[in-house]
């Protein structure tokens, strides 16, 4: 019996527990992230057990690009000529509005607003993709 125990032991390996998962090897969108466990013992045996493994992990869209600035239209709600860009994904702002006048629509410059259309809701409001949204882009 004794001799059969040490044949065992002669070709079996000890593993240790998995480590924790280690960080995403992205900043965003798609990586991978690994973790690990240790094998001592019967170099044969080691070579064989399965020491790492790996995993997929999301972390959101990516910050894009902006995208070009549109043509200039008349904010009514702000009374002022505006042009806007946005970018989407994982950014700090993902909307900008800019003024295409360096003055305010008041006085002398109030006939302006005659030669700009009206701005449309999505030319004035923030776009926010989903995630499927953004994927299909």
């Amino acid at each position: 019996m004794r001799k059969s125990l040490l044949l065992f032991s002669a070709v079996t390996a000890n593993l240790s527990e998995w480590s924790a998962w280690g960080e995403c090897s992205s900043d965003c969108g798609l990586g991978t992230s690994k973790r690990t466990r240790e094998c001592s013992g019967n170099e044969k045996v080691c070579v064989i057990q399965k020491i790492e493994e790996f995993k997929i992990c999301d972390k959101g869209a990516c910050c894009l690009e902006w995208s070009e600035w549109s043509g200039c239209c008349l904010n009514n709600a702000e009374d002022r000529i505006v042009k806007t860009r946005v970018r989407n994904g994982k950014c700090d702002s993902t909307f900008e509005t800019q003024s295409c006048l360096q003055e305010p629509l008041n006085g002398i410059r109030s006939d302006l607003k005659e030669d700009f259309e009206k701005c449309a809701e999505s030319d004035i409001t923030p776009v926010h993709f989903t995630k499927s949204a953004f994927e299909k882009l």
